[in-house]
């Protein structure tokens, strides 16, 4: 579905339908998600806001303790998935060196290793590819 249908379809060619698109809970829900996740990662846990606890008059500090095994378990399996580089294949030769030569000179083996660094820690990513004509 092109963007235009999607448009009519949903808001009715709207001049507003991306307010109307972005303020939808589910994308609330999506981003904040995507928030905890990295501060989780980024070892900011519950655990360490627990107050110091009393008992029988007397305070006694809270041990608080962090395993980071999430995050080392993530990163092994992206560099896992990726030990090998991506092969790319077509059945017409021309096509294929052509996209060797792009996939050479965009750096696209970093970009695949950050690519999916952040699917397997958010569950989702984005890439959008677009050509720049330079005169």
């Amino acid at each position: 579905m092109q963007l235009r249908e999607y448009i009519k379809k949903y808001y009715d060619g709207s001049n507003t339908w991306f307010q109307d698109e972005i303020t939808k809970q589910w994308h609330y829900d999506r981003v904040q998600n995507i928030i905890d996740l990295k501060e989780y990662l980024n070892g900011k846990h519950a655990i360490l806001n627990r107050p110091n606890e009393q008992y029988n008059g007397k305070p006694y500090k809270t041990r608080k303790i962090v395993l980071q095994l999430a995050k080392t378990l993530l990163n092994f399996e992206t560099s896992f998935l990726l030990k090998n580089p991506v092969t790319l294949t077509s059945d017409d030769k021309t096509t294929l060196e052509v996209f060797k030569e792009v996939y050479t000179k965009a750096r696209y083996n970093s970009i695949d290793f950050k690519i999916l660094d952040k699917m397997v820690k958010y569950g989702e990513t984005y890439e959008y590819v677009y050509i720049c004509v330079l005169q």
